[in-house]
């Protein structure tokens, strides 16, 4: 599980009408299918005798939707990779949100209101100065309208993540966060035992939870605010795993 790493997705999806008609006419094209096939497209991944490259990002293992029947998943859209053999550099989150955004703005309009990364911690950039490109690109966003996001995080137990501390982690995100993303600890009393798509796999342990007012609320958005989360989670001392789970609040601050 060194290297796996999980994104699931919450939320509801109207199907625009071609789609709604061909998926009734018994069209099979599922989030496995569709998200293995924009992956090919884009260069970042390889499936089953697609050519091998350099670039590939990642090496797919499984995903799943609500909306075609074909999976049990709870989850609007889930996916698991492996990055073991990924291209030298970040983590794909990026890339992964974009796919993922993409497959779902396919097949109809989306509504995402919860976001779960299990991230492998430890493959971040050496410069933290990287963040800055997506940070200035979030920060050029309306800034009168900030959404609430409600954040937990977690470690693998027992693996150097005792000793690490919210705050700290927080304040260590936020210097490269910025005004696209501002980070407050929040007080609430620790959640109960968490359960999610990589639970059976990787026992986590309660870290802390912020409140985070964020500039965009989008696929990509999260998925460089989670990069950023966990590279200060490795930077206080976790290892192994992080899990980084993203909650929309139901209040709009304008």
């Amino acid at each position: 599980m060194d290297a796996t790493l999980i994104v699931s997705l919450t939320g509801s999806i109207e199907l625009h009408e071609w789609a709604d008609r061909l998926y009734a006419d018994g069209r099979d094209d599922d989030a496995f299918s569709l998200i293995i096939r924009q992956g090919v497209m884009q260069g970042l991944t390889e499936f089953h005798g697609s050519k091998e490259s350099p670039r590939v990002s990642w090496s797919h293992h499984d995903a799943g939707d609500s909306w075609t029947g074909s999976s049990d998943a709870p989850e609007l859209i889930w996916l698991q990779v492996d990055t073991a053999e990924s291209a030298p550099g970040r983590l794909p989150l990026q890339p992964i949100g974009a796919v993922l955004d993409r497959v779902l703005r396919k097949v109809g309009t989306p509504r995402i209101d919860e976001g779960d990364f299990l991230i492998p911690l430890g493959r971040f950039p050496r410069d933290p100065m990287e963040f800055a490109y997506d940070r200035d690109w979030f920060e050029f966003s309306d800034p009168d309208r900030a959404e609430v996001t409600g954040i937990e995080l977690y470690t693998s137990a027992g693996e150097g993540g005792e000793s690490a501390d919210v705050a700290d982690v927080a304040a260590t995100a936020q210097t490269w966060l910025g005004d696209a993303a501002i980070l407050a600890v929040s007080d609430r009393p620790a959640p109960g035992p968490v359960e999610f798509r990589g639970s059976p796999y990787v026992p986590l342990e309660f870290l802390g939870q912020v409140d985070c007012t964020v500039r965009e609320w989008s696929i990509e958005a999260l998925a460089w605010l989670t990069e950023v989360l966990g590279w200060a989670m490795s930077s206080a001392g976790c290892e192994n795993h992080g899990l980084v789970r993203l909650r929309r609040q139901p209040t709009i601050r304008a």
